[in-house]
């Protein structure tokens, strides 16, 4: 085995084992988020679900991999699942329903913060269906017709 497949060999089992730590951290986290939406019905248990829902979507993509159909779902869904989460609470938090409770609680900052989240991620899931959508019809790899035309 030459130097550069020992180096490869430890890229991929570095990614997995990293992809398996998202994915058991992510796990816990979920799990914690329906329990406490099950058990005492506070709205932060939604956002915990779904963001962390989103995190295990992603760690799952990583161990199959994003070259594959199937991982770029998984992101694609991941991004619009956290983007839903997020857009929700601030729902909430512009409803006075307080997602976030205690002496943090400040719906000056809480809204317009889960706002910007529901825009990034509404954006990443919109940038990655179309990439998907790109990926699907096989011309993900080709330059786009206007950048080919200033070429010649």
């Amino acid at each position: 085995m030459s130097e550069f497949e020992r180096y490869f060999a430890e890229v991929v089992r570095k990614r997995r084992r990293d992809a398996i730590k998202l994915i058991v951290v992510s796990s816990l986290f979920v799990v914690a988020g329906v329990v406490i939406v099950v058990g005492p019905g506070h709205p932060i248990g939604l956002l915990c679900l779904l963001f962390f829902g989103g995190c295990l979507l992603v760690g799952i993509a990583q161990l199959i991999g994003e070259e594959r159909l199937v991982g770029r779902v998984l992101l694609v869904a991941a991004a619009g699942a956290t983007a839903v989460g997020c857009a929700f609470c601030a729902l909430l938090e512009s409803l006075g329903v307080p997602v976030i409770g205690g002496w943090r609680y400040a719906p000056g900052f809480t809204i317009p913060a889960f706002a910007i989240g529901a825009l990034f991620y509404g954006a990443a899931a919109v940038i990655g269906l179309i990439r998907l959508v790109r990926f699907v019809r096989g011309d993900w790899a080709r330059t786009p017709a206007r950048s080919r035309r200033r070429r010649r």
